[in-house]
């Protein structure tokens, strides 16, 4: 049952990706649901690994593919980078829908909170599926390091159009709003990048 719950949600998401509006309703926005959409921690967690393999590749190979790009090296592939990675992994899950909590009362929204998180949640899978295609043709030897760079700019194009669309529709708020909460986010996960990348560098170090 479970299976066929999550098939229907992402098939949900897949459509608001394609930015049809009306999908961004047809998600189970009850409370049971608000929860259930966490499910996608696990869901998406190989994912995130195939980022990481492809970032470790990419660190390993750029002073030979692409010599003027400076890359810190990763850390080993042991259990404290493990440790690190998957609290990593579940902040960026969990920091943002917490900050939302007050956001939302700010803005009026708060009785709108758990269906932008439900949406947010779903199509943030669909996401980070658009962000892994372009790690996915490195891994494969299809594209260069160049070629990950600059496919990676139509995702986040993508990306900030669907949350901003996903922030406006559900909380049923204005489009200049909406674009503040895209980029308190997007702030968010740069502050999580760059405290990961000083903890990757102690590891390094140590």
């Amino acid at each position: 049952m479970i299976f066929s719950y999550m098939r229907h949600e992402l098939e949900t998401a897949l459509r608001a990706a394609g930015f049809d509006r009306s999908a961004l309703h047809q998600f189970d926005d009850s409370l049971r649901g608000f929860f259930y959409s966490f499910l996608g921690i696990f869901l998406c967690a190989p994912l995130y690994v195939l980022v990481l393999l492809a970032e470790r590749r990419i660190t390993d190979n750029a002073a030979v593919e692409m010599p003027s790009l400076a890359l810190t090296p990763l850390p080993p592939a042991n259990l404290a980078f493990a440790a690190l990675e998957s609290a990593n992994y579940l902040a960026n899950w969990v920091l943002f829908p917490l900050a939302m909590i007050f956001l939302a009362n700010i803005m009026g929204a708060g009785k709108r909170y758990v269906p932008f998180v439900v949406a947010y949640n779903w199509t943030g899978c669909i996401i980070l599926a658009a962000t892994v295609l372009p790690y996915l043709l490195y891994l494969a030897r299809i594209v260069p390091i160049e070629g990950v760079m600059i496919l990676y700019y139509p995702v986040i194009f993508f990306a900030f159009a669907l949350r901003w669309t996903v922030a406006r529709d559900t909380l049923k708020i204005s489009g200049l709003n909406a674009a503040g909460i895209v980029i308190f986010d997007f702030l968010l996960s740069i502050l999580m990048a760059v405290l990961v990348g000083k903890l990757r560098e102690g590891l390094v170090v140590s």
